[in-house]
């Protein structure tokens, strides 16, 4: 029996095989059980662009051998989205995750196939697994096929809330059967550079003391789910969203779902711009005070909060919660394109899942193969990942690398990857997550539109229309050629000339 993978995990540091599959279908999805092939023949099609061969069995055949174990990872992040009740553009579609495991399956080997995600602690699991249907879906391939497949909720913590999301109660839950590994970044860390501020690193209702035990000047660390880390395959299967505080969560956002605690996660750092922080621009004196009370009461005595924020609420002529916490002028929790945290944590956690190996060591190499296929049937546009509204996109991309997946679906989204903090900072690294910018990547698709997304984005993107702080910000801009900036200067020049 061959217990190695008989190709290598691919080289990232090869600059000129960045390859990125986009292929469009109709923007809807079959019903269970998925009979309907219009999304395979799509997934099958982009993986045949990528060199991989029809249904990816050239792929499969290659990289897998007789109980290598396969990570299925999709965006499971929470049970309901408080913002329009649209289940489908929340959480990855169980009719992609199908396709995948069918394909897996066609390479006739002995394979250990395993559904996991780390969702919110508030997240309801057994809501999540109902609604998606995935629960249905592993009895299928049990009864139907003979096939097990595990479905893992990796959370270390589970947490119970009240309506309005205040945590009143955490209990330990290891949803890992394998357990977690610590994996300790250090100087390697890209919250390295600003760990002298480590104290106002949070996330929101998430323990501070126990970040601050993992995050700190002297150690970066994270709980990583080790059923991931000892993966010979791992496929991404994201959802195109937008998301309030890092502008898109797609291949290298989706990563943050392989931690077992959100405590270890910095998001943002506390306070406005101005005071060293990144939460938000500025605040008048009587907002300054109403959060640090409502963040002490959250901690400290969360049933207390309820009656707190009716009361603030009330005095400034807002009785309804939600209408203050989804205002579009209303930016809390580094909820905004001034956010300098999160898009660091967010590197950090895909060196992990490319380079650490199943004792959470970096290595020099990528330790397993790692494919991305991303759900962009129908994303979630404006307050995502959360509260967004459906966005009818139509579209599978797929690739082997998580940065050069998110160049290409940043612009099919309408945005400038220039614009986000996580792919600007690409260019930084030591350690490569794929392509840097968009020049050094090849788009490939059946359609040659697509390929358009290069040269001239603003012609086929989706318009997506992004997170209210990030709105105006991070929109594509038209792509004006040097001889024709030129002569608008010129032109402008000559107007203020005549007007003198």
């Amino acid at each position: 029996m061959n217990k190695k993978l008989i190709i290598k995990p691919r080289n990232i540091n090869d600059r000129n095989k960045f390859l990125v599959a986009v292929e469009s279908t109709k923007p809807a999805y079959s019903k269970f059980p998925y009979t309907n092939k219009r999304i395979h023949q799509t997934i099958a099609k982009a993986l045949k662009s990528l060199g991989l061969g029809v249904n990816g069995k050239k792929f499969f055949k290659k990289v897998l051998f007789d109980n290598a174990k396969v990570v299925i990872k999709p965006n499971y992040v929470f049970h309901v989205n408080n913002g329009c009740n649209d289940f489908e553009s929340l959480v990855t579609h169980s009719s992609i995750i199908k396709a995948i495991i069918d394909m897996i399956i066609s390479s006739n080997r002995n394979i250990q196939i395993t559904i996991l995600d780390v969702p919110m602690q508030s997240a309801n699991w057994d809501s999540i697994i109902k609604k998606s249907r995935i629960d249905d879906l592993v009895t299928y391939y049990k009864e139907e096929k003979g096939v097990n497949i595990q479905l893992i909720d990796a959370r270390r913590e589970r947490v119970l809330t009240d309506p309005y999301g205040t945590v009143l109660k955490r209990y330990l839950y290891n949803g890992d059967p394998e357990g977690y590994v610590s994996v300790q970044l250090g100087s390697e860390s890209e919250l390295n550079t600003i760990s002298e501020q480590y104290q106002k690193f949070e996330v929101t209702d998430y323990n501070i003391r126990e970040m601050r035990k993992h995050q700190n000047r002297k150690k970066h660390e994270y709980l990583i789910s080790k059923t991931v880390l000892e993966s010979d395959l791992f496929i991404n299967v994201p959802k195109l969203k937008c998301h309030k505080r890092a502008g898109i969560t797609i291949c290298l956002k989706n990563m943050i779902g392989i931690n077992g605690s959100k405590d270890w996660l910095p998001h943002h750092r506390r306070g406005s711009l101005f005071e060293g922080g990144d939460e938000y621009l500025n605040r008048k004196l009587k907002q300054k005070v109403f959060y640090s009370l409502v963040r002490f009461v959250r901690l400290k005595t969360p049933r207390l909060y309820k009656y707190i924020a009716d009361a603030y609420y009330f005095i400034n002529g807002k009785t309804d919660l939600t209408k203050l916490k989804f205002n579009e002028k209303s930016i809390q929790g580094g909820s905004w394109y001034n956010n300098d945290t999160i898009w660091r944590t967010i590197l950090d956690v895909n060196k992990i899942i490319l380079y650490a190996d199943k004792n959470g060591v970096l290595k020099n190499t990528p330790q397993r193969k790692y494919i991305a296929i991303v759900d962009g049937i129908i994303g979630m546009e404006r307050e995502g990942p959360l509260t967004g509204t459906p966005k009818k996109g139509g579209i599978i991309l797929a690739g082997f690398e998580p940065s050069s997946v998110d160049l290409v679906a940043t612009r099919l989204m309408g945005f400038d990857e220039n614009k986000i903090p996580q792919l600007n900072n690409l260019k930084n690294l030591k350690r490569k997550l794929g392509a840097s910018s968009i020049d050094e990547l090849t788009i490939l698709s059946s359609n040659k539109k697509w390929k358009l997304l290069k040269t001239n984005p603003q012609k086929v993107s989706l318009n997506f229309v992004p997170a209210a702080g990030w709105k105006d910000h991070v929109e594509l801009r038209p792509i004006i050629k040097a001889t024709e900036l030129v002569a608008k200067q010129t032109l402008n020049v000559y107007k203020e000339v005549l007007h003198a």
